[in-house]
């Protein structure tokens, strides 16, 4: 049921025990849609499941402006939690709000039932997010038709999804990787966070409900930090055309935040964005890139070209990178936050095949020569005695032919052989 009426939720999360690649303070902001013409950017973020739902708390809870906040759940009772302006239930018929039992099958049809509610809720949408954690039910199967619905209506639409901790299982992990697949091959670029490097970040004494929460708040920074792009008004201006131009059809994604303080602030942010520990991959194949540079105050020029240095020389020189600077109030006197986002990766060609191994030759053994352990003494000579010469008489022989008796002397192979060759 497609439920509407904003409800201002306060939220205050709780402090995380670890020293992100992000900043906290960066929850505060409270920006002002900038016109494009003659109609302002609509942006739109629909959680689905329950870390999507979480992720839509986060952002009510921060003040965040600038963009429309949908959860969709098949769990009615998760759904109310999130308080979000526009609430829909999917699968009225398929899962009674009861949830999908953690099925992708069952999300997918729920989320198919309920298609005219997400279509009539992301109406008018420039760009939209969809945002889930994968290898449940719901945000496995529900996501890839949300995603769907938002490309038909011509949304650039940017997939931000989870995969899920180790210790969730192998089956969890399989299913996860099958509905991120699926979501590639819908979405215009997706940004994929690993939970297991929230874990190689956090300290030892992270709960398991702060480590989802941690997982819930990058996502949340992920989000803001692109809205914030493209709302926020800047010395260098970075519009929705940038950003379009950066994610359309760009397949897998990267998003890097890092801030930096003290004489190296600029470059130490960028060092961090391009190094974040929290994501999947590395920038230095990528064709496209972003690259926003936000302070508290104004920023000098050598830091603003040193920045865009560090990053032009870690990637192709053909690359299109697009820079920006902005002033941001909600940051701390002295710090700097740089936003990165690079797409555009070359797909990963299959190995070729290798030839077969040439199978290994037996190696030839001469013959062993029989060890006789005790050798026979050579025989001692003998003396025989000296023959006695005799009278000779005229041999007597058979009446047959002289030759035909000289045969009879051969062994028999030699006597046939004869044979045959006419001797």
């Amino acid at each position: 049921m497609l439920t509407s009426g904003y409800i201002n939720h306060e939220h205050t999360s709780p402090g995380l025990p670890f020293e992100l690649c992000v900043s906290p303070d960066f929850s505060d902001l409270i920006t002002e849609p900038i016109t494009h013409g003659l109609q302002p950017i609509t942006i739109k973020v629909i959680g689905v499941g329950g870390a999507g739902g979480n992720v839509v708390i986060r952002l009510l809870g921060s003040g965040m402006q600038g963009a429309d906040l949908i959860a969709v759940n098949t769990d009615y009772q998760a759904l109310q939690v999130a308080h979000a302006a526009t609430q829909i239930c999917l699968g009225e018929s398929t899962t009674r709000g009861l949830g999908a039992g953690g099925d992708p099958a069952v999300g997918q049809l729920a989320a198919q039932e309920s298609q005219s509610y997400i279509r009539e809720a992301l109406a008018g949408a420039d760009m939209v997010f969809v945002v889930a954690g994968m290898g449940g039910g719901t945000g496995t199967g529900a996501a890839p038709v949300v995603a769907q619905i938002a490309r038909e209506l011509g949304a650039l639409t940017v997939g931000i999804v989870t995969r899920p901790f180790k210790f969730e299982g192998n089956r969890r992990a399989k299913v996860a990787e099958d509905g991120i697949n699926q979501l590639r091959s819908i979405t215009d670029t997706i940004i994929t966070i690993p939970n297991d490097r929230i874990v190689q970040a956090s300290a030892r004494n992270t709960s398991i409900t702060q480590a989802f929460g941690m997982a819930d708040q990058v996502l949340h920074y992920g989000i803001q930090g692109i809205i914030d792009l493209i709302t926020r008004h800047g010395m260098i201006n970075v519009d929705f055309a940038d950003i379009r131009a950066i994610m359309s059809e760009a397949g897998s994604a990267l998003l890097g935040i890092g801030v930096g303080s003290g004489p190296n602030r600029t470059a130490d942010a960028v060092r961090r964005a391009m190094a974040c520990p929290l994501l999947e991959g590395r920038i230095e194949g990528a064709s496209r890139l972003l690259l926003n540079i936000a302070a508290n105050d104004d920023v000098g020029l050598f830091e603003i070209h040193h920045g865009a240095e560090m990053v032009a020389k870690t990637v192709d020189t053909n690359a299109n990178i697009i820079f920006g600077a902005m002033i941001d109030p909600s940051l701390p006197p002295g710090m700097v936050k740089a936003t990165l986002v690079a797409t555009g990766f070359r797909p990963t060609p299959p190995e070729a095949p290798q030839p077969p191994k040439p199978t290994r030759l037996l190696k030839r053994i001469a013959p062993r020569q029989p060890s006789v352990p005790f050798p026979a003494m050579p025989p001692a000579p003998v003396s025989l005695p000296q023959p006695v010469a005799r009278p000779s008489f005229p041999p007597v022989m058979p009446a047959i032919a002289a030759s035909e008796a000289a045969q009879y002397e051969l062994p028999p192979f030699l006597m046939r052989a004869n044979r045959r060759h006419g001797e």
